[in-house]
């Protein structure tokens, strides 16, 4: 079966059963461009994106955090997990590769994340402070 008909028909019984709507091949032009191989790929999207922002570690090296990977509740270190989890996910990299970056599971990053953006909502002086030296050493040595 080719790939356009394939297309047209999960198009044509998405809005027949959705919304009641038929469609003609007429009105729509299916031809996409698209191979099947292609569609197997993984979006090149993510990794365009994470060339582009710094890792984990590095932005840990830049600010003079040291190694926040370990298991340590210690200090200011969780606030600083939370201030670079929230930074890289501002820069548009997913919650799994942030997680892998630093060790963790993504939904420890995602909870870090909601709970920095509570405390700078909340005007918290640590959490703004802590945002605007991972901004500046990232946009000065990046």
């Amino acid at each position: 079966m080719e790939l356009n008909s394939l297309l047209y028909s999960d198009i044509s019984g998405i809005l027949k059963r959705k919304v009641g709507l038929t469609l003609s091949l007429e009105i729509i032009d299916l031809d996409f461009g698209l191979k099947e191989e292609d569609m197997k790929t993984r979006n090149t999207r993510i990794s365009t994106i994470n060339a582009k922002v710094s890792s984990f570690d590095e932005i840990c090296e830049k600010a003079g955090f040291g190694d926040l990977k370990p298991d340590n509740r210690a200090g200011e270190k969780p606030i600083k997990r939370m201030a670079i989890w929230h930074y890289m996910h501002g820069m548009g990299i997913r919650l799994t590769d942030i997680a892998k970056q630093s060790n963790r599971s993504h939904a420890t990053v995602w909870s870090g994340i909601r709970k920095f953006k509570d405390y700078l909502s909340y005007g918290d002086k640590v959490s703004l402070a802590l945002r605007d030296k991972i901004n500046e050493v990232v946009s000065e040595n990046g």
